[in-house]
């Protein structure tokens, strides 16, 4: 055979050779490769390799049991507990109200039922008449005195005497001293004034035992820190401050009282230093001086 001949077949031959193989690896790209987890179950026989019906059934027997593991964890992630549900349901349904949108309503609420229980009382004929006279006086004194003969609650009283001070332009304090004053309170502080002093004077005695019995004498430094402190403090406080009762603070404070009077008798000034020249002498005779000096002044105007 001539050599052109033999080379067409071999070229030939070697292109149907290359068709062949790459028609056969299009084919294993076709098929579809084994899951992994169905090679690793797949076990080789002492004999050698299994056949294919038994592989197969090995697979789908795998994959089932892998479809069995897959959904319970799935249920789980999807699916949430009772309590954490119920949450939920309440957020959706309620929606969410603010702090002071609450404490306003409540406040609105308390404050209907504070008009309702506080309503204005109807007043009567009799209480209107009354609360006129009331009005219509003039002096504190004259105000008490119809006051005591009222018959109006405690109340009532304090809203008219409000009204009566706003309408004439007094002050409490000038009430308050025309009623101490007036006859009925008086005989109310008399009743048991003797007991009740009595016992006020056991209690605010801080004489030391030593001096009981001793009337008290004062120094000169002790009387210029009582001036001082005299219209400072109480008497049952300048007892404790003096180591003393409450009579001996007393007797010092009359003294100082009538030295005062005599000094404006005498048109002096009240200093520190004549005043306690007044306060060292006795009761008696600065009360004798006092009645000598007032008994000239009447003398003199008639």
């Amino acid at each position: 055979m001539p050599k052109s001949v033999s080379g067409a077949r071999k070229k030939a031959s070697t292109r149907k050779s290359l068709t062949e193989r790459e028609t056969a690896k299009k084919a294993a790209k076709k098929i579809t490769p084994v899951k992994s987890a169905a090679k690793k179950t797949v076990t080789k026989s002492p004999a050698g390799a299994k056949s294919k019906s038994s592989a197969s059934k090995e697979t789908t027997k795998s994959v089932k049991k892998l479809k069995k593991n897959v959904k319970p964890v799935l249920a789980k992630k999807t699916t949430l507990p009772k309590k954490a549900a119920a949450k939920v349901k309440k957020n959706v349904v309620k929606p969410a109200v603010k702090k002071s949108a609450v404490k306003k309503a409540a406040g609105k609420a308390v404050v209907k039922k504070t008009l309702v229980k506080a309503a204005p009382k109807k007043i009567s004929a009799q209480a209107s008449a009354e609360i006129k006279k009331l009005m219509a006086a003039k002096t504190p004194e004259q105000y008490i005195d119809i006051c005591l003969k009222t018959k109006l609650d405690r109340s009532e009283k304090g809203l008219v005497t409000r009204e009566w001070l706003e309408k004439t332009g007094f002050g409490i304090k000038d009430i308050e001293h025309a009623r101490n004053r007036h006859p009925y309170w008086k005989k109310l502080k008399s009743k048991n004034h003797d007991e009740r002093s009595a016992r006020r004077m056991k209690r605010y005695d801080y004489t030391p035992k030593s001096k009981k019995n001793i009337s008290p004498s004062w120094d000169k430094k002790e009387l210029r820190e009582f001036l001082k402190l005299n219209e400072k403090l109480a008497d049952w406080q300048l007892a404790e401050r003096f180591e003393t009762s409450i009579p001996a603070v007393n007797h010092i404070r009359r003294k100082i009282n009538m030295s005062k009077k005599i000094l404006a008798a005498k048109n002096l000034p009240v200093g520190a230093t004549i005043m306690l020249a007044y306060v060292t002498r006795a009761e008696s005779i600065l009360s004798e001086e006092l009645k000598t000096l007032s008994g000239a002044k009447k003398n003199k105007k008639r």
